[in-house]
């Protein structure tokens, strides 16, 4: 009976037949099988046991001649020998395996593709092939130089591995799978590596432009959004990210207000006015571990702003009628809302008057920049050819067209002559002689040239006279000496102003009006 059937140690047990009468037996072992020599006893006795165990150290087969003998003993001697011919065959290595599965683990990343291997159970030893102890598995081609084991090793029933490449098998690239054994290995069993090409993803099929802010010149904001990034298919690998890039000149004057150009969606602010050009456009497209993928592109949607129309009109309102000094109330219209062609309004732009009367003119309150002013004139002519006012609106894109009125004052009837009095005259009509306060006096006032300034005071301490126009600007500032005369005034251009006059906390204010 065969016991161990492993390469350079198999075992044999003979056990002979019973014989009547005996008390013992022996064996004859053969010292050389077929050539080979190694032939020992393993257990029993070959003088006294029925049944031994015998090893041959050799994986040689037995001729038709090689035998084991055995004589039966009692006390009348040794029996005849019964032979036995040894059925020793030679052990071959196990058979190749049957088959290799293959199962994608990640099959559509770009040099990333993992593949698990698996080999079938490790056959048993049969009379004539010997049992397999471990597989041995090993990678052929130019595709095996950028391949790594992921889990397990080249002895393991299965195997994970990862190339790191985005070839494709060609001719040679395999895996192949033998067994191993005590006799040897068995023949290959191969297949051909399943690799194949990914590509780079396709473009991307198109780009969602939202306009969110397109009528503020200097500031036109747009959100740019891509597809979703494509997943893998059988021959294109999955896309990682995006990238943006804009393309001409209008591109240099953009600036990212979220996101970037590594996002799916990102909003740009264009700082130009211009219109977009040919050559104006923007592109994206996908990148994955394969490259990068075409481009699409899509023209930058920016047209050319204007800066707001013309005023639709002035409003102009008589305020105050007084000789010498008539104010009327100018007013535009509310700022305009922006079109599609124009940009928004921000401000107002006046132009103080023009023509013969209107350079008499000055500015009682308000500001050229704002929605109404006033105008105060300090001459009671009417108004001539040329006398006119102007406004226009402001943007970022620019000054818009002028809306001009033509001034309308009529002459001023019933004023009293312009002179100069020979002799001084106090605001409030006649000179207080008996002073026991501080007090004021101008003349001429109105006035044509100079005007004449009396401070009289009991107190000798300086007095601090400012000369102010109608908007609280300074215009000259001076110390004076009580109970003197000084004049002022000759270089002043025709308007409305005001003196403030102070000596020790005391305070006046006198409106002085030049021609």
């Amino acid at each position: 009976a065969l016991v161990s059937n492993l390469c350079g140690e198999r075992i044999f047990r003979y056990t002979a037949s019973v014989s009547n009468g005996a008390v013992g037996y022996k064996w004859i072992l053969p010292t050389n099988v077929n050539g080979y020599t190694g032939v020992t006893l393993d257990s029993g006795d070959v003088n006294s046991s029925r049944t031994i165990r015998v090893k041959y150290s050799f994986n040689g087969s037995s001729s038709n001649f090689d035998s084991i003998k055995v004589f039966a003993i009692n006390g009348c001697g040794f029996s005849n020998t019964r032979s036995s011919k040894l059925l020793i065959s030679t052990l071959n290595p196990p058979s190749a395996p049957t088959s290799i599965t293959v199962q994608p683990v990640y099959s559509q990343i770009c040099g990333y593709r993992t593949y698990r291997y698996i080999a079938p159970s490790l056959p048993m030893a049969t009379i004539n092939k010997a049992a397999a102890t471990e597989w041995r598995w090993n990678l052929m081609g130019a595709l095996a130089e950028y391949a790594f084991i992921d889990s397990g090793d080249l002895t393991s029933q299965k195997i994970l591995v990862t190339y790191t490449t985005n070839e494709g098998a060609s001719i040679g690239d395999s895996i192949k799978l033998q067994y191993k054994s005590d006799c040897g290995y068995s023949l290959p069993k191969a297949i051909k590596m399943t690799n194949r090409v990914l590509k780079v993803p396709t473009a991307p099929a198109s780009i969602v432009i939202t306009p969110l802010q397109t009528n503020i010149c200097g500031s036109r904001k747009y959100r740019y959004t891509a597809p979703n990034l494509p997943l893998a298919t059988a021959t294109s690998g999955a896309a990682t990210g995006y990238e943006w890039t804009f393309v001409g000149s209008l591109g240099a004057s953009m600036s990212i207000d979220s996101g970037d150009l590594n996002s799916q969606k990102f909003t740009v602010i264009f700082s130009s006015n211009a219109a977009a050009s040919i050559g104006d456009s923007i592109k994206i497209r996908y990148n994955s571990n394969c490259g990068y993928s075409l481009y699409r592109a899509s023209k930058l949607t920016n047209t050319l702003l204007n800066p707001p129309v013309a005023p639709a009109s002035i409003t102009m309102a008589l305020v105050q009628n007084d000789c010498g000094a008539r104010i009327y109330r100018y007013t535009a219209p509310v700022l305009p809302a922006a079109t599609t062609v124009n940009g928004v309004a921000n401000g107002y732009d006046w132009t103080m008057p023009f023509g013969p009367l209107g350079n008499l003119g000055s500015l009682d309150s308000g500001s050229l920049s704002g929605r109404m002013i006033r105008i105060l004139y300090a001459s009671n002519s009417a108004s001539q050819a040329g006398d006119s006012i102007r406004v226009r609106y402001n943007s970022a894109c620019g000054y818009g067209p002028k809306k001009t009125m033509k001034l309308s004052n009529t002459i001023k009837t019933g004023c009293p002559p312009i002179t100069k009095p020979s002799l001084p005259y106090s605001k409030n009509g006649e000179e207080n002689l008996n002073v026991e306060k501080l007090s004021v006096l101008v003349y001429p006032n109105p006035s044509v040239q100079q005007f004449n300034l009396k401070i009289s005071s009991k107190s000798s301490s300086k007095v601090h006279v400012g000369l102010f126009d109608m908007q609280g600007k300074k215009i000259s500032q001076m110390q004076v000496t009580p109970n003197t005369v000084i004049d002022f005034g000759n270089d002043l251009k025709p308007g409305v102003y005001h003196l403030d006059i102070e000596q020790e906390g005391e305070k006046e204010r006198v409106r002085v009006v030049k021609y």
